[in-house]
C-alpha cells in the first residue's frame, strides 16, 4: 500500500468519526429540530431501525465524507490509468525507431521517456534504468509496470518480445501500436454511450428518495388509521427507517454498477455514494412538508 492509499483510507476512517463527534452540536445550534439527532431506534423482527431524521441524516454525513477521499484517491488513479492506455501505443511506434538509431534498448527506453508525457515517461525511465543495472530486460519491465492496467502491461510487452526477437520489429511494433489506439477508441465510444446510466442510475435513486418521503407524509397524516393486514396504525418513523435503510441499499447497489460498467474501475462508485446519499436523504426527509 503506497502513502496516497493510505491518505485515503486514514482520511475515511478519521472523517467520519470526526462528523459524529461533531454534527450533533452544529445541528442543535441551526435551532430545527428535525435536523437534531436523537438516536431512536425501533426493533423490527429483530432488525434495529433507525426512526429519527436528525440520526439518519448523521449517519448518511458520515457516509458521505467516508466516500470523498475515497473518490478523490480513485479519480487521480482512474486519470493515470487512462493516461497510460492513451500513451502504451505512442511509446510502441516511438521505440522502435529510437532502438533502430541507438542500437542499445537501454538508451532507446531512455529517450522515449524523455519525450512521451507522464506518467508514461515515469514507468518507460524507471525500466531503461533498472534495465542498465541487471541487464535483465524482463524483470526490468515487470517492476516498472508491474502496477500498470492490465492492458497497458500486455500492449506494453511487446517491447520486451520484439527487443529480443529483433526480426520484423517495426511491424511487429506498428501493428501492436495500431491495436492499442484502435482498441481505444471502441473502448472510448463505448464509455461515452455507458456515461448515460450514471445519470439514470442518479435520477433513479432521487426519484426512489422522493416517493419514499410522499409515502411517509401520506402515513403521518393518515397514522391514526389501521391498514389492512395490520393490527395496529403504522409507525410513521418505522416506515421512514425502513425506507432508509433500502434507499442506501439502492445508492449503494447502483454505485458499484455503473462504477463497474461504465468506468471499469470499481472504487469510482465512492463518487456516486458520495454525491448521492446526503442529497438523496434530504430529499427523502423533507419532501414529507409538501404534504403539510
Amino acid at each position: 500500500m503506497d502513502t496516497r492509499q493510505l491518505v485515503a483510507a486514514a482520511s475515511a476512517l478519521l472523517l467520519p468519526l470526526l462528523w459524529l463527534f461533531l454534527y450533533p452540536g452544529l445541528a442543535a445550534k441551526t435551532g430545527y429540530a428535525l435536523l437534531v439527532p436523537r438516536h431512536q431506534i425501533v426493533l423490527f423482527r429483530f432488525i434495529p431501525v433507525i426512526t429519527d431524521p436528525g440520526t439518519m441524516i448523521e449517519i448518511s454525513g458520515a457516509i458521505t465524507v467516508a466516500a470523498l477521499p475515497l473518490y478523490l484517491y480513485a479519480r487521480r488513479e482512474a486519470a493515470i490509468s487512462e493516461a497510460l492506455e492513451y500513451q502504451v501505443a505512442e511509446l510502441l511506434s516511438l521505440y522502435a525507431s529510437l532502438l533502430a538509431s541507438t542500437g542499445s534498448a537501454a538508451d532507446a527506453l531512455l529517450a522515449a521517456s524523455k519525450i512521451l508525457d507522464k506518467p508514461m515517461s515515469m514507468l518507460v525511465e524507471r525500466m531503461a534504468r533498472i534495465y542498465k543495472m541487471t541487464g535483465d530486460l524482463d524483470n526490468a519491465f515487470r517492476a516498472a509496470f508491474s502496477n500498470a492496467p492490465r492492458k497497458v502491461r500486455i500492449y506494453a510487452y511487446n517491447i520486451v518480445t520484439a527487443t529480443k526477437s529483433r526480426g520484423m520489429m517495426h511491424r511487429v511494433l506498428g501493428v501492436a501500436s495500431s491495436h492499442a489506439q484502435s482498441t481505444r477508441r471502441l473502448l472510448s465510444l463505448v464509455k461515452a454511450r455507458l456515461s448515460e446510466y450514471g445519470f439514470i442510475g442518479a435520477l433513479a435513486s432521487i426519484t426512489y428518495a422522493f416517493s419514499a418521503g410522499i409515502v411517509v407524509g401520506l402515513v403521518q397524516k393518515l397514522s391514526v388509521m389501521s391498514l389492512p393486514g395490520f393490527g395496529r396504525a403504522v409507525n410513521p418513523g418505522l416506515l421512514l427507517g425502513l425506507y432508509y435503510y433500502s434507499l442506501i441499499v439502492i445508492i449503494l447497489a447502483a454505485a458499484f454498477i455503473v462504477a463497474r460498467i461504465v468506468h471499469g474501475y470499481s472504487l469510482l462508485a465512492a463518487k456516486y455514494i458520495a454525491m448521492l446519499t446526503l442529497l438523496d436523504t434530504f430529499i427523502m426527509l423533507f419532501s414529507p412538508r409538501i404534504m403539510t
